[in-house]
């Protein structure tokens, strides 16, 4: 599959002209102008762009890319290499942000909510920039605070803080991934019974036992390797293409 025609039809999936985000989304570095195998991932670090070289892929598909913000000022040190094993092995790195976060049936909080056995029912949660990123909705059956954290290290990782009454029903419940800590007071004025997030900040513990709503910090990259893993498969289903996740693993 061509390049330009790889971008196009992640572009119509991810709809990357919906938002205001942080990162550059879309093809950040230009490599092979074919794609036929994919490596798919969380983060474009040195060891995930190796990965990609022992696979002899032509291209790489994550959440987070190396271009941020203003863009690139030096290529030296440890950003310089990044670039350089991808340019010289002439792998594309396409990488998309909060598109990936926000995708209703592939993304990472759908994946997070799937996850954690919210309903399918769901109503838009986790407001950045206007957009909404996560989702709310019901859990599907009976569960406390204490079943909930079980639930999340069985089947997306070891959770990092846990804050509220560990007896406490939980009902109804938001999740918005990675470093969402912020979302806690949505959640409040939401009055749900749970919020889930990758990471917590100073403020955090105090917010969630004053309200009365629960707290998990489930990590930055634990609860956000399903849009990548799903991606792989809708990648693979591409004439002529081929693609797999691979996980770095991040305690963070």
């Amino acid at each position: 599959m061509k390049r330009q025609d790889f971008l196009k039809q992640l572009n119509e999936w991810l709809l990357p002209e919906n938002f205001k985000d942080m990162a550059e989304n879309g093809l950040q570095v230009e490599g092979a102008e074919d794609v036929t195998h994919v490596v798919c991932g969380v983060s474009a670090n040195q060891k995930l762009i190796q990965a990609a070289i022992d696979k002899k892929a032509d291209a790489i598909f994550v959440h987070h890319g190396i271009v941020w913000g203003g863009g690139m000022r030096q290529l030296t040190g440890w950003l310089g290499k990044r670039v350089k094993m991808l340019m010289s092995h002439d792998i594309n790195l396409f990488a998309y942000h909060l598109p990936l976060d926000a995708q209703p049936a592939w993304g990472n909080n759908a994946g997070l909510a799937d996850a954690l056995g919210m309903s399918a029912e769901r109503e838009p949660f986790g407001v950045y920039k206007g957009k909404s990123i996560g989702f709310k909705g019901a859990v599907t059956k009976p569960m406390t605070l204490a079943d909930m954290v079980k639930q999340h290290e069985a089947q997306v990782g070891k959770t990092l803080q846990v804050f509220g009454d560990l007896s406490k029903p939980i009902r109804h419940f938001g999740v918005c991934t990675g470093g969402a800590q912020d979302r806690l007071s949505e959640a409040i004025d939401d009055g749900l019974d749970l919020y889930v997030t990758g990471e917590a900040t100073e403020w955090v513990k105090a917010m969630a036992e004053e309200s009365g709503v629960a707290f998990i910090a489930g990590g930055h990259h634990n609860t956000e390797v399903f849009g990548a893993r799903s991606f792989s498969c809708q990648i693979a289903s591409l004439e002529g293409v081929t693609a797999e996740f691979v996980d770095i693993p991040n305690p963070a």
